[in-house]
């Protein structure tokens, strides 16, 4: 719906923005006040955004990436929530992922330099093998800002899409299968 605000815009226009291939939360502004000061807020690391993803590989339990996106400071810090063995791919991890900067393709270029690709990143894939068609294993979950005009600090969440589980599950089944048919 529109705002009844003298500046309100003639339709909800996106603060900011998430890779094509990502899914999530993406914040919209109604007013021309609104917009400028989220854009601004964003500018100024004050929204804080939460993604989760489904990486290739047994990461750490914890931990900030430190290195530099075409020559700008990028830091991700990371917490690993599950840990799926895989018959193909040795394991797959749920990882919650905080940027602390906002680089175009952070999350997938530090993620990917580490040596855990996000599952379904052709892009960086290379010639790693992940699984394809399924899309990319990455989704924006939460959102944490001052709300521009009435100042309530808002916390808005969403679960990951109910493939990123399933996927561990099917992957753990699966290897968990292949050990019972070898005895």
């Amino acid at each position: 719906t529109q705002s009844n605000e003298a500046d309100a815009l003639p339709r909800p226009v996106a603060v900011h923005r998430i890779d094509v291939p990502t899914k999530g939360l993406v914040l919209l502004a109604k007013t021309k006040s609104a917009l400028i000061k989220m854009s601004k807020a964003f500018e100024h690391n004050q929204v804080q955004k939460t993604y989760m993803a489904v990486v290739h590989g047994k990461m750490n339990d914890r931990g900030r990436i430190e290195a530099p996106i075409q020559a700008k400071r990028a830091i991700t810090d990371f917490q690993t929530l599950k840990v799926a063995r895989s018959q193909v791919f040795q394991h797959l991890s749920l990882v919650k992922l905080q940027p602390i900067t906002g680089r175009t393709h952070q999350l997938r270029i530090h993620l990917n330099d580490l040596g855990n690709l996000i599952v379904g990143d052709k892009e960086y894939a290379r010639r790693q093998k992940t699984i394809l068609g399924k899309g990319l294993f990455l989704c924006a979950c939460q959102l944490s800002f001052t709300h521009p005009i009435t100042k309530e600090i808002l916390d808005i969440k969403i679960d990951p899409p109910a493939r990123f589980g399933k996927l561990l599950q099917r992957e753990e089944e699966r290897f968990k299968g292949r050990k019972k048919g070898r005895h």
